[in-house]
């Protein structure tokens, strides 16, 4: 008597078989499949360059091309704004040096970057012209402490009396001055001094033409106002 059973079986033992077969293909396929490497995104690539620089050159570009629009000076004798250097503060400050071929203008800028909205320059101020500082103060007083240990300082360096140096402060914080000095002797020989106060004595740390050495300033901690010169 036949059994009817063992085809059924034999049926089932076929598929069973093709399934497991299957299975194995794709876990073979699966497991020789090349690994994809990470994405680095904190480094640029050829096709994502450096956005810092982008964003520089971007804002460089638009004062080239505005510098008559934004300075509070104008051109003055026919003269073309051109910028002469740049230095960038930060990601949102700058330092231009720029001139009309006449003058020569120091100035500070600030200036907002994004992506989804236009280059915008929210502030520009000029720090000084041919080397002479821009900003206001209020003038110290000829018997002020510093104004009196400063020319003390000076007289000493020249051999002479306090009463023969004419000293104008121009600018000046609680620990750093800025300023102009002659001798009534030879009132037409103006130089610029720095002045700093050093455990409670002022001690004059340079004196000559405005061709600051800034390299040997760095230490003495003087603000962006007082120094416009080494910003760039």
């Amino acid at each position: 008597m036949l059994n009817k059973d063992k085809p059924i079986k034999t049926w089932a033992i076929i598929i069973i078989s093709l399934i497991v077969i299957t299975f194995a293909i794709l876990k073979f396929q699966q497991l020789n499949q090349p690994t994809a490497e990470p994405v680095n995104n904190n480094q640029p690539t050829a096709e994502e360059p450096n956005s810092q620089a982008v964003e520089q050159q971007l804002v460089q570009d638009y004062l080239t091309s505005h510098l008559s629009e934004l300075s509070p000076e104008p051109e003055v004798l026919g003269g073309k704004f051109l910028m002469e250097k740049i230095k960038f503060l930060d990601q949102q400050r700058a330092v231009i040096e720029y001139s009309d071929g006449h003058n020569l203008y120091i100035a500070r800028l600030t200036y907002e970057l994004s992506h989804d909205q236009p280059l915008a320059i929210t502030d520009f101020t000029i720090l000084g012209t041919n080397g002479q500082l821009a900003a206001t103060i209020t003038p110290l007083i000829d018997d002020d402490l510093a104004v009196v240990a400063i020319k003390k300082q000076l007289a000493d360096r020249h051999q002479t009396d306090s009463a023969d140096i004419q000293l104008t402060v121009e600018l000046y914080d609680d620990q750093h001055w800025r300023g102009r000095v002659s001798l009534l002797s030879n009132p037409d020989k103006r130089q610029v001094f720095l002045a700093i106060l050093n455990q409670g004595q002022y001690q004059i740390i340079y004196e000559g033409n405005p061709d600051f050495p800034c390299a040997d300033l760095a230490d003495y901690n003087f603000p962006e106002d007082i120094l416009p010169e080494c910003l760039l």
